[in-house]
């Protein structure tokens, strides 16, 4: 087998389509991976940044070290 090719598989005669990556799929990995991610994170750091801000009284993030 040559580098780069695969080997053609057949169904009761008729080639068939390698996988492959589409629309549909990254559109569920977005949907079901990085969303809910983003919103777990985003909430995480708004909890801590009231938390620090109301309570504690102190900065809260990077800049506040300068």
């Amino acid at each position: 087998m040559a580098f780069g090719r695969e080997k053609l598989e057949t169904v009761k005669g008729h080639r068939i389509a390698p996988p492959r990556l589409t629309l549909g799929a990254a559109w569920a990995a977005v949907k079901y991976f990085l969303l809910p991610m983003i919103i777990v994170l985003g909430s995480i750091d708004l909890a801590l940044y009231l938390f620090f801000r109301d309570v504690l009284d102190s900065c809260y993030g990077l800049l506040c070290l300068l």
